[in-house]
């Protein structure tokens, strides 16, 4: 399948066609029809447009940032050659990822979705959300009723997907609640910059593209996992349970059924004050927070970084959304990560596998920890010269950063 980029400052505009998926699905009862008849597919209309806003508004930021920015750091347009540089070189994997019905595989395609994400929101350019969709169509076209599914724990008639080659060997073909939330926050938030940009309204195809998937996420994700029992959303480390807040963030912006609001809105509060009671004074660096991964206990090393990376994108997230998150909450994640997380002293730079401080890590920063650059133009400039972890999730996000300090500086 060809990819959707733009290729010498023309830009394809996105059409979409008429699903046959149901617009609609009652609200405790998986969609009659299953995702396997869903089929949105993309044509190539090109368009004289080079690199603009397609949507207007899309680049206003949801909140105020933290501080001003500096006149030297790169801006949108520079961050999104790297964009899409980084896109080409991914597709076919990420295509791989997409079409493979393994839910530990669409685990690995969230960055992708996230970046594309954030990149759309940036730019409004569309042929970043045709990609977006592209991968989303791919993943709800191969799930399967569970009823289906030999090595389901569940075979009720909700759709999913079993999880194979996982390092585990135990994790072989069952559902798991994990790596569906992995997946599906960040097609929650794409859906969430859609619907607020203004282009569902603008474009009756994109709209029926976007119907197909709230519907889907809503049913075969959200009231599924709720209904299959409470501990499959209030699980039992931090990251873990973030992700389902984070959906339930999202849900509360786009769901118009009453009794989904209403468990998003019990899911955001009560998930928002169990984190809450996990930040504690961190003990290396004045202002800053230490937390732990596990509920009902507070020992070092604390949360790990690189799974702590979701519990920052969920702060991050709530915080632009004014649901329970202060600039404080901000200054002090942006405190641990630049002092003690990712410490640069006369001995070079060091990267800690613990949000204490301790330990080797890797620099992995993209899944959470760089969002922060938003709102703090020092850790973006650093981030400038980042090497790791460069790939559509960074390039989109450091882009989303960039806009939202120079909007701030404008204000």
């Amino acid at each position: 399948m060809p990819m959707i980029m733009p290729q010498k400052r023309h830009a394809l505009l996105l059409a979409m066609l008429a699903a046959s998926l149901p617009s609609s699905a009652s609200a405790g009862s998986p969609l009659q029809d299953g995702a396997a008849h869903l089929s949105f597919p993309l044509s190539k209309q090109a368009a004289s447009m080079g690199f603009v806003n397609a949507v207007d508004g899309l680049t206003e930021p949801l909140r105020p940032t933290l501080i001003a920015t500096t006149d030297d750091l790169l801006d949108v347009s520079a961050w999104d050659k790297r964009f899409r540089s980084a896109l080409a070189n991914e597709h076919k994997k990420n295509l791989g990822l997409a079409t493979s019905a393994n839910s530990f595989k669409h685990y690995q395609l969230a960055y992708a979705i996230d970046g594309l994400g954030a990149q759309f929101e940036v730019t409004g350019n569309v042929d970043y959300l045709g990609q977006a969709l592209l991968y989303i169509r791919e993943v709800m076209t191969s799930a399967a009723r569970s009823s289906t599914m030999e090595k389901s724990s569940y075979r009720d008639d909700f759709m999913g997907w079993g999880a194979r080659d996982h390092p585990n060997p135990s994790i072989d073909g069952d559902e798991y609640p994990l790596f569906e939330s992995y997946f599906w926050r960040y097609v929650a938030r794409l859906l969430r910059v859609m619907k607020e940009s203004g282009i569902t309204e603008e474009n009756p195809s994109i709209k029926k593209a976007y119907d197909h998937v709230l519907a889907f996420l809503e049913v075969q994700i959200f009231d599924k996992w709720h209904q299959r029992g409470p501990n499959h959303i209030y699980r039992s480390r931090t990251h873990m349970a973030s992700h389902w807040s984070y959906i339930s963030l999202q849900l509360l912006h786009l769901t118009e059924d009453a009794a989904r609001q209403s468990k998003a809105r019990v899911i955001i509060d009560e998930i928002n004050e169990m984190l809450r009671g996990k930040m504690e004074s961190h003990p290396e660096v004045a202002g800053g927070y230490f937390w732990d991964s596990v509920w009902d206990t507070s020992s070092y090393p604390g949360q790990d970084v690189a799974h702590g990376n979701a519990v920052v994108a969920y702060i991050v997230e709530a915080f632009e959304l004014g649901e329970g998150w202060s600039l404080d909450d901000i200054k002090a994640l942006s405190l641990t990560f630049s002092e003690v997380i990712w410490r640069i002293d006369d001995d070079g730079i060091e990267y800690a596998e613990f949000v204490d401080g301790s330990g080797e890590g890797t620099g992995w920063f993209s899944d959470g920890f760089i969002k922060l650059g938003r709102f703090d133009d020092t850790i973006q400039k650093r981030l400038e010269s980042h090497e790791v972890g460069r790939s559509v999730q960074f390039f989109g996000n450091v882009a989303l950063n960039a806009q939202r300090l120079a909007s701030s500086s404008q204000d």
